[in-house]
């Protein structure tokens, strides 16, 4: 696991179920399924944690990986 940056794309065919995990999320585009974002042109944060990008709510949403399992 490590910096994950540039375009990723996960459900390839429209499985809005998948996941991407990532110690340092920096994508300039990241898709899940049919959902497709850009980080903020102001984003500058740069957590020490793994982070993980999923659909929820219909919504491309990120967030730490340790508040998800627990």
């Amino acid at each position: 696991m490590g910096s994950l940056r540039g375009v990723v794309h996960a459900g390839v065919k429209g499985d809005t179920n998948a996941i991407i995990l990532a110690f340092r999320l920096r994508p300039t585009q990241l898709r899940i399924g049919n959902h497709i974002t850009r980080p903020p042109e102001d984003e500058s944060s740069d957590p020490d944690y793994p982070e993980l990008a999923r659909i929820k709510n219909g919504v491309v949403t990120i967030e730490t990986f340790n508040s998800v399992i627990k």
